[in-house]
């Protein structure tokens, strides 16, 4: 019988549990621990389908909750009005509001100041090597320094983001992880307040004078505050996360490094392969807001539904050879940004990133390798989130 959540025993592979689900077809019912009747997608095509279905609501209230975070937040009645959580027509209204500034154009507007500054981080790590812990001095900084510029947050205030950020990413801690929140709202609430009464050419102040000149939706301070709040986290810790994975194939795979550093057109496919190779984001949770055929088999309205991003990812009628990461593989079609009205708004700026952070570790470290066994790297369990806690490597 299926379940979920379930832990990995490799740490760059989905649970065997649920790659089994692959042989017995895209979609499978089970039954949650509290008794509540649920659905697993794992196939591509099902995954995929469910995404883009608009009878799919995000509604926080009604969806299962994986984390005592989630749990408390619910006990309590917190439920944040963000992109994420707003169904449409909401959501679209809103996602509108922010769109403009994450396109591809975009994306290569900031490319430079990208590869300046990353290049920069990556430069003091020789200066301080052989030998780092690449979370602590890559990822996190790296991760840091994009969603502060994108958000145009003071640099006095980055190192104070990044460590509220950290906390709010150990979602096992419960009251602790809370607080961070509680905290970190606190600073958005101001930073909101400051760019109301004098907006500038950022994100963040349009988002402000679109939602006051909108005749389609209301959006009130809290609701502004909670959908900068979204932006800040879900534009930190996946990034983090990745980075961190990426570093990790360096290391892991030296022919990879190799590869790239002698034809770097394969970059951006190489991107496309790692996020489909790792998946950091493990499942997404929704809950059917209509009765949804598929597959033979009827969703219930009320029911739960879980999409296996990392499993769709480990697809073989969609990936020859799933389990190995092969740069040169057209991986364009992954879902590891998910899929339909919430596919991730930063993609286009998340591709760049990882391209000019990853280079400039490849060809300014070539010796890189582990400096621990892989089986010894911590990794953060959470039933939604992926990546190393910490990665020591030399050269």
């Amino acid at each position: 019988m299926p379940s979920f959540p379930v832990r990995r025993t490799v740490p760059d592979t989905p649970p065997v549990e649920h790659l089994d689900l692959l042989k017995e077809g895209g979609v499978c019912p089970f039954t949650m621990e509290d008794g509540r009747a649920a659905w697993l997608a794992a196939s591509h095509e099902a995954v995929r389908g469910l995404l883009a279905d608009r009878r799919i609501s995000n509604n926080p209230a009604k969806v299962p909750s994986f984390s005592q975070r989630e749990a408390l937040q619910k006990q309590r009645g917190q439920f944040s009005r963000h992109l994420f959580n707003m169904d449409s027509p909401e959501h679209d209204i809103a996602r509108r509001m922010v769109a403009e500034d994450f396109t591809p154009r975009h994306a290569e507007e900031v490319r430079p100041f990208f590869k300046e500054i990353f290049g920069e981080i990556v430069d003091e790590i020789v200066r301080q090597g052989p030998g780092a812990e690449m979370v602590e001095v890559f990822a996190f900084p790296v991760a840091t320094k994009t969603i502060c510029k994108v958000l145009d947050i003071p640099e006095e205030d980055c190192h104070y983001f990044q460590k509220r950020t950290e906390q709010i990413i150990e979602m096992d801690r419960g009251e602790e992880n809370l607080e961070a929140v509680i905290e970190l709202r606190g600073y958005v609430e101001r930073l909101m307040r400051e760019r109301t009464e004098n907006p500038g050419d950022d994100l963040l102040s349009r988002l402000i004078v679109k939602a006051q000149a909108s005749g389609d939706i209301e959006l009130s301070a809290a609701d502004l505050v909670d959908n900068a709040l979204f932006l800040l986290v879900a534009g930190h810790e996946p990034s983090a996360n990745m980075l961190g994975l990426g570093v990790l194939a360096l290391a892991e795979f030296p022919h990879v490094a190799e590869e790239l550093r002698a034809d770097p057109s394969l970059w951006p496919g190489a991107i496309d392969e790692m996020l489909r190779y790792y998946t950091i984001a493990r499942a997404t949770k929704r809950v059917a807001a209509e009765d949804i055929d598929i597959e033979g088999q009827t969703i219930k309205e009320g029911d739960a539904v879980i999409v296996l991003l990392d499993t769709s990812n480990r697809d073989p009628k969609v990936y020859p050879d799933p389990h190995v990461l092969d740069i040169r593989r057209p991986a364009g079609n992954h879902l590891s940004f998910s899929h339909g009205p919430h596919q991730c708004l930063g993609k286009h700026l998340v591709r760049v990133q990882l391209e000019e952070a990853l280079r400039a570790v490849a060809e300014r470290i070539p010796g890189l390798r582990l400096d621990i066994a892989k089986e010894d790297i911590p990794f953060r369990g959470d039933a939604l989130s992926y990546g190393p806690r910490q990665l020591r490597v030399t050269w």
